[in-house]
């Protein structure tokens, strides 16, 4: 799951959110916390040339922390569900 945020972030580094959207809805993989940083960042660059959107992108994300992720992503088997029937998932949801 991380790898797949650091994956989404390094993209929208090199400006292209529209494929950071895609990603997205492909993996099923969204932080909230990650995207609120991710549209700090875009908001700085509306309007700019795609080498000025990379450049101000960079610059803004030297800025901020080094960790931008969830810190519960980070707690070993937080979000590991291990499904072996459709009656695992039913007593998962009541």
């Amino acid at each position: 799951m991380l790898d797949e945020l650091q994956c989404q972030l390094q993209t929208l580094l090199n400006g292209k959110q529209s494929k950071v959207d895609k990603m997205q809805t492909e993996s099923g993989v969204k932080d909230k916390v990650l995207s609120s940083y991710m549209e700090q960042i875009q908001a700085g660059t509306k309007g700019s040339s795609n080498q000025m959107v990379k450049e101000r992108m960079k610059e803004y994300h030297d800025k901020l922390p080094e960790d931008l992720f969830n810190p519960l992503l980070c707690i070993p088997g937080m979000f590991t569900i291990v499904l072996t029937n459709e009656a695992d998932l039913v007593a998962l949801i009541k």
